[in-house]
């Protein structure tokens, strides 16, 4: 069905021993979708993914791939997807081509196929200069491609990228980010788990927050930004410093305007308050009137990461009071 989605998570639970790595996950990604999954270290990403590649198995819950359960039709989910790992295992003595022949071969790809399809993957992936170059002497950015560009060989519809562009320069990142959003276009679906949350704001149709094994916000990016957008964030700056310190003060004494942060660098000030649109008026109308050489005021944009560091924030376990440092 096509309103189906292509990725499915319900209530999903795995542990390892004692220590639970997913608590009743949920998620949802559409067909023809980029979804990004973003967590802290420890939150449950890699698991989430291990299972969806039938490597792990689920304690509880369910889990779906195109409607198919991983549990009970294991190959035929294999055949539907393209899992990368965060780890690149090169083999040496092996050729860019050759690398991809060997992962072609093992889908039961035939020989005479093989060959066009690794040069179209090649030329895909931006690697045909690079076919016969050893795998172990690629770059870091070409492993990275390559690790990709295995993932396509029997053209699935599904991609689960664990940490892609980990260890990448930016330049690598922004081709990375360009060659997903061809893949998209190509109708693919791509589950994409990443801590750079700046490139997933604008590579990802929605972003997925797991924390402790919990997706607890899930939306569309805009969606995500306007929950941290109502905390008012200002930068102005000042033609002196005694001006902006003059500033300070007089934000810091004013009443009926509460601060959540309020900080002086040199002839500029960074502020953030839960002010609605009028007062932030009211407040440079003031510095003006005060005789203050205030040069220009502008807002801060909301970003990914403070959407996931207020995020964490909130739910992190609350400390123990009679713990230590």
């Amino acid at each position: 069905m096509p309103d189906e989605p292509a990725i499915e998570l319900d209530a999903v639970t795995r542990r390892f021993g004692a220590r639970v790595a997913l608590d009743r996950c949920t998620l949802a990604v559409a067909r023809g979708s980029i979804h990004g999954y973003v967590g802290p270290n420890g939150a449950g990403k890699t698991t989430t993914l291990r299972i969806l590649a039938t490597l792990l198995r689920p304690d509880a819950g369910t889990a779906r791939v195109l409607g198919l359960d991983v549990r009970g039709a294991s190959h035929a989910v294999r055949r539907a997807i393209g899992y990368m790992p965060d780890t690149f295992g090169a083999y040496p003595g092996m050729t860019a081509a050759e690398y991809l022949d060997f992962f072609a071969a093992a889908y039961r790809i035939g020989r005479r196929r093989r060959r066009d399809l690794v040069a179209d993957v090649l030329e895909l992936t931006d690697l045909a200069g690079a076919a016969d170059l050893m795998v172990d002497e690629l770059s870091r950015g070409n492993r990275q491609r390559l690790a990709l560009a295995r993932t396509l060989v029997h053209d699935p519809a599904v991609l689960l990228l664990d940490e892609p562009a980990s260890g990448l320069d930016p330049a690598a990142r922004i081709e990375l980010r360009e060659l997903l959003r061809a893949l998209r276009g190509m109708g693919k679906t791509i589950l994409i788990s990443s801590h750079i949350l700046a490139e997933l704001r604008d590579m990802c149709d929605r972003v997925a927050v797991l924390v402790a094994g919990r997706v607890i916000a899930d939306g569309r990016v805009e969606e995500l930004l306007d929950r941290v957008r109502p905390h008012c964030a200002l930068d102005l700056e000042f033609v002196r410093e005694g001006d902006a310190e003059a500033a300070r003060r007089l934000l810091r004494e004013r009443a009926g305007a509460p601060l959540q942060a309020l900080e002086r660098v040199g002839r500029r000030l960074e502020l953030t308050a839960d002010w609605p649109e009028k007062e932030v008026a009211a407040v440079v109308a003031e510095l003006a009137r005060a005789g203050l050489g205030l040069l220009w005021c502008r807002p801060r944009e909301a970003t990914l990461e403070e959407f996931f560091l207020r995020t964490v924030t909130a739910e992190a376990p609350a400390a123990d009071p009679g713990g230590g440092a």
